[in-house]
């Protein structure tokens, strides 16, 4: 069987090994705000003299980021879990792009090339 690359292909591959580049320069500039982190502790700690936090849906973001910190045993500061949503919420950002893009300027892509690296490198770590 022969591998065949088209210029499609190689441009993904070329954009994910950018990704993965500027995901490792960045990797210990990772850290979670501190506006959130108090509510965040409220949810992780009820215990604490703070008290538990009532619902409100502001608060949804912090819900689910404090139920992977329950699950897979992180504190509200750690900076590995906020590592894992700084990469997901990234990964999620470059597939909109990739399929706005697509959808704006078809079979463009310098266009696409152009908005990826722009976005990739004014992104500051942090989540």
């Amino acid at each position: 069987m022969k591998l065949q690359f088209r210029n499609q292909h190689i441009l993904y591959y070329l954009l994910c090994i950018l990704f993965i580049m500027v995901f490792i320069a960045k990797i210990g500039t990772f850290h979670i705000e501190a506006i959130e982190l108090g509510s965040l502790k409220q949810i992780l700690h009820p215990e604490y003299p703070k008290g538990p936090l009532s619902y409100d849906p502001q608060f949804h973001y912090n819900y689910i980021v404090a139920f992977f910190a329950r699950l897979f045993g992180y504190e509200a500061n750690s900076p590995e879990l906020a590592g894992i949503f700084w990469f997901l919420e990234q990964a999620l950002t470059l597939i909109v792009l990739v399929k706005l893009c697509d959808f704006l300027f078809k079979d463009d892509r310098l266009t696409l090339v152009l908005v990826i690296s722009i976005y990739l490198m004014l992104k500051s770590g942090e989540t």
